[in-house]
């Protein structure tokens, strides 16, 4: 039975591996599928998930498979899962991007983990750096318009996520007050901004 099992992870580690876009010591990047939709929506609908966005509606399977119909499979959003490559490719959270207009040198990103197996271990920083990067190389701004930059949003008691964004390269731009939130709950938030020019020297 035990080598049952083993083989099974070592095929499951095997598929994940074919689509790997970025890899470190902790984790990995490949793109989502529409198999993953099941996974996020589980996630997502965690409370301690939830409680960071500003859409804090229930997400529902359908749902989420009409937004990778339509926004993911498409090419308007870079929609990464996060791999933990210290337990087997296993997936445990997503990082996702998009322009904030059309052709634009902007966009806005953002990750979440939705395991609690990785409290702890890093893979939210390691994690974003390598997507960060990646979407920098392989979703091209036009630098004519201005040092292009992404920028991310978290809410100022998060204060785990803003140690991570900083980690990642990430500085602030401004404070956000009273956001309101879909269930009608006020958050602020920090703009954090991170810009091409900021990695020059890695």
């Amino acid at each position: 039975m035990k080598e049952t099992i083993n083989a099974a992870e070592t095929n499951e580690a095997k598929r994940a591996m074919d689509g790997i876009l970025a890899r470190s010591d902790k984790s990995a990047l490949r793109m989502m599928t529409k198999e993953d939709c099941a996974l996020i929506v589980r996630w997502r609908n965690k409370p301690s998930v939830r409680e960071w966005y500003i859409y804090r509606e229930p997400f529902t399977l359908e749902g989420e498979e009409a937004y990778y119909e339509r926004e993911v499979k498409t090419g308007h959003v870079i929609h990464l899962m996060v791999l933990d490559l210290t337990d087997g490719y296993k997936p445990v959270g997503c990082s996702v991007f998009n322009r904030m207009e059309p052709d634009k040198n902007q966009m806005e990103g953002g990750i979440f983990l939705g395991e609690d197996s990785v409290k702890g271990k890093g893979i939210g920083s390691d994690a974003y750096r390598l997507a960060t990067r990646w979407v920098f190389a392989h979703w091209p701004m036009p630098e004519a318009q201005g040092d292009p930059s992404m920028i991310s949003h978290v809410a100022t008691k998060n204060i785990a996520s803003i140690r991570m964004t900083e980690n990642v390269g990430f500085r602030y731009e401004k404070t956000l007050k009273d956001v309101r939130c879909t269930d009608g709950t006020l958050m602020d938030m920090v703009q954090i901004v991170l810009r091409k020019s900021f990695l020059a020297d890695e």
